[in-house]
C-alpha cells in the first residue's frame, strides 16, 4: 500500500518535468529537410554577405570597413551558434 501512496505522489511530480509539449510527435525526415533547407538558405546569405563586407575591408582599409566586416562576422558565427 504504502508503495502505491508513494507511486502516485511521483506521477504529478513527473507531468511537471515533462511538460505535454514534450510528448508531441516526433520530428519527420520532411521536417528535417525543410529545417536545414532553410538553414542552408540563411547561413549561405550571411556568409556571401560576411564575404563582400570583408572584400570591401580589405579593398578600402579603413575603420568603418573594417566596423562592417566585423559586424558582418558576427551576424554568421551568431546564426551558426544559434543552429548548433
Amino acid at each position: 500500500m504504502r508503495l502505491a501512496f508513494s507511486y502516485r505522489l511521483t506521477l504529478p511530480a513527473l507531468l511537471l518535468l515533462f511538460p505535454a509539449h514534450s510528448f508531441a510527435a516526433a520530428p519527420t525526415v520532411d521536417d528535417a529537410r525543410r529545417f536545414l533547407d532553410a538553414a542552408e538558405a540563411h547561413l549561405l546569405t550571411l556568409s556571401v554577405d560576411a564575404g563582400r563586407a570583408d572584400w570591401v575591408k580589405s579593398t578600402y582599409i579603413t575603420e568603418d570597413t573594417e566596423t562592417l566586416s566585423a559586424q558582418a562576422d558576427e551576424k554568421a558565427i551568431a546564426a551558426t551558434v544559434a543552429l548548433v
